[in-house]
Parts: C-alpha cells; sequence; structure tokens
C-alpha cells in the first residue's frame, strides 16, 4: 500500500512540475516576442472632413527601422496618414496638427505603395488629449477621434492572440540564448469597409515570415492574409 502510494505521489509531482515547465515556457515566450516588438501600436485615431481621411495611430518602434529579424531600441512613435478621396499628384503635402492648443506643422510625404501621405511626428498622445488636423492655408479641419479605446480586442489582446497562434513557429526561433525574430503589431484600416483589423506578424532573420489578421471587435482570425 505504501509503494502504490508513494508511486501516486511521484506521479503527481511530475505532472505538477510539468505544469509549471509548460507555463514557464509560455510565459518565456511571451516575454521574449513582446521584448522584441519593431513596431507596437497601441491607439488609433481617425477622422474626415469632406477632402481627406486621417488617421493616427501610436505606440512605440525601433529607432534605426529594419525589417531584419532584428528587434533594437526602442523610440516613440505616431503615424499620421492623410488619404483624399480624390487621386491627386502631389509628393508632398503640408498640414497643421493641433494637440490640446499646442499647433504644429507637418510635411507628410506620399508613401510609394498606396494613396497615402505619412510621417511619424514621433511621440504618443492619448485619449485624454483633444486634436485637430487641418490641411495647410485651408480653413476646413477634422477631430482626430481615439476609436481603439472602445474595441473589444486591445492591442494586449491581439499580441498575445498573435503569440499563441504561431507559438510552435516563434518557439523554434529561440536557440543558444538568442530570439531570432522581430515582431509588429500595426492596424489595418481601410475607408471604404466599416471594418478594422489588428495585423500580427514577425520576421526572422532568415527572412522567413508569417502575419495574420485580428478583427479588433469580434476578434475573428485571418491567417497569412497580407
Amino acid at each position: 500500500m505504501k509503494k502504490i502510494i508513494n508511486l501516486k505521489f511521484a506521479t503527481i509531482t511530475v505532472l505538477i512540475l510539468c505544469c509549471v515547465l509548460f507555463v514557464g515556457c509560455s510565459e518565456n515566450l511571451s516575454n521574449l516576442v513582446k521584448e522584441n516588438m519593431s513596431d507596437l501600436r497601441i491607439n488609433y485615431f481617425e477622422g474626415k472632413t469632406e477632402l481627406f481621411y486621417a488617421d493616427l495611430s501610436c505606440g512605440y518602434r525601433e529607432q534605426n527601422f529594419a525589417y531584419d529579424g532584428v528587434s533594437t531600441k526602442k523610440t516613440e512613435c505616431g503615424v499620421l496618414s492623410v488619404e483624399f478621396k480624390k487621386t491627386y499628384s502631389y509628393l508632398s503635402i503640408c498640414v497643421n496638427l493641433d494637440i490640446d492648443g499646442d499647433t504644429k506643422e507637418y510635411v507628410l510625404l506620399k508613401s510609394p505603395f498606396e494613396n497615402k501621405y505619412m510621417i511619424d511626428i514621433e511621440k504618443i498622445v492619448n485619449e485624454k488629449n483633444a486634436i485637430k488636423l487641418s490641411l495647410k492655408n485651408q480653413d476646413d479641419y477634422c477631430d482626430l477621434i481615439n476609436v481603439s479605446k472602445d474595441w473589444k480586442i486591445q492591442y494586449e489582446d491581439a499580441l498575445n492572440i498573435g503569440i499563441e497562434t504561431f507559438k510552435e513557429e516563434l518557439k523554434n526561433e529561440y536557440s543558444n540564448g538568442k530570439f531570432n525574430a522581430e515582431g509588429y503589431l500595426k492596424v489595418v484600416s481601410k475607408n471604404e469597409f466599416d471594418q478594422k483589423f489588428w495585423y500580427f506578424s514577425f520576421i526572422t532573420t532568415k527572412n522567413v515570415s508569417k502575419s495574420m489578421l485580428i478583427n479588433v471587435n469580434s476578434g475573428k482570425q485571418i491567417k497569412n492574409t497580407i
């Protein structure tokens, strides 16, 4: 009887240790990925006028940004973009961005990939800030409203979903005490569609990448779409 009890105790002990090790490994993997996020957006503002749509997404990104699988020192970012409802041939535009009464002029450059003009204002703004955007020498302006605060899937949730989805692939990138990949979490939005997504992706030092979309409200996931 004593041997049976000891065997049961040993079995339970092994199971507990396995559970602890599994949880520990999962937490370590999650922390590794979070420490190696080269572009992490935490909120999203939007607004529009009769002439244009505008959005602003803030967070943290690499100071020396490169898609090379290596995550380096981070800095604050605030990516502002403007998209006109008509197509223009301008290579750049000037806008005035007012944050809590402090107005600054920015020159936005046209993206080579889409019909948007963009700049990094290099700072994080939050829902407590009052933000207005206008084209230079134009009376028309729009308020940029923080819509992400009402999303059911916040950036932390999206990050955890992405890590869990690609758990096995991410594990394979950890060797010899080094994590050989960098991650990205951005917001994908199309003005003609009433849907927004978190875009989670990672790229390895061997230039292998994986990605997925996560609906900001339903949590619906679509893998490897972009």
